[in-house]
């Protein structure tokens, strides 16, 4: 009896392990805006994970893995913590992030694929290859009509009145909060797979936003981001 009871708390522990170690490993997959690549560790029940849409834009989750499920908080960049939950099924990893608290119904999907066993990598494997562009449509002056922020649910007070995109990437914002002209800050902009993103960099920060996918019809321009949706009008003089 003593000898069965061994046997089946060895066999308990094997299989605990196999499971953190297979869903442990690099991971690529997509969410609402685009490419993302996570490395993810699985020890004893405890789950990190480090999810990249760029090589400086990071979210990370931090959770409790039971089986083939994972409950914890993720924190998205720029945005703040949120209940998620995610689940394994064989290679596959879907993650549900609750965006809006008591909303369950209409989550943050993001789907991932295991791509190896490594926990650790040179990110510049997987995004050297995405080149940086400058889409001609949006070349000229963007006025900012709305700002709808998704969770929230309601239209917020304009952040700038305009933005001015150069053919060679620079972006100068117009209106909205003054700076000290002695603060040296730079803004960028360049496009990737549809989606545009915002540079700014100063002696002390800097930061890579993604402003979400975009459309441009009849001189109008909608950015879609997980935290906003933003409607512009081009400038036409």
């Amino acid at each position: 009896m003593k000898k069965c009871f061994i046997s089946f708390t060895i066999s308990i522990i094997f299989n605990f392990i196999s499971f953190g170690q297979r869903n442990e490993g690099t991971f690529i997959g997509t969410h609402g805006n685009g490419k993302i690549v996570a490395f993810i560790k699985n020890t004893n029940g405890v789950f990190i994970g480090y999810f990249y849409e760029s090589i400086k834009i990071y979210h990370t989750l931090m959770g409790v893995s039971v089986n083939n499920e994972v409950k914890g908080q993720m924190k998205l960049s720029g945005l703040g913590e949120y209940n998620c939950e995610a689940f394994f099924f064989n290679d596959s990893l879907l993650i549900k992030v609750f965006l809006n608290e008591g909303d369950y119904d209409h989550p943050l999907l993001i789907a991932l694929k295991k791509n190896n066993n490594q926990t650790k990598v040179n990110l510049e494997k997987y995004f050297s290859s995405e080149k940086k562009e400058y889409d001609p449509e949006l070349f000229g002056e963007w006025f900012l009509l709305s700002d709808y922020h998704l969770k929230k649910q309601l239209n917020i007070k304009k952040e700038y009145n305009s933005m001015l995109l150069g053919r060679n990437g620079t972006c100068n914002v117009i209106g909205g909060m003054r700076i000290d002209p002695k603060i040296s800050i730079t803004t960028k902009w360049y496009t990737q797979n549809k989606t545009l993103y915002l540079t700014i960099d100063s002696p002390n920060l800097s930061l890579e936003l993604n402003e979400g996918t975009y459309t441009i019809q009849n001189d109008t321009l909608i950015t879609r981001g997980e935290r906003h949706i933003k409607k512009y009008m081009k400038n036409k003089l």
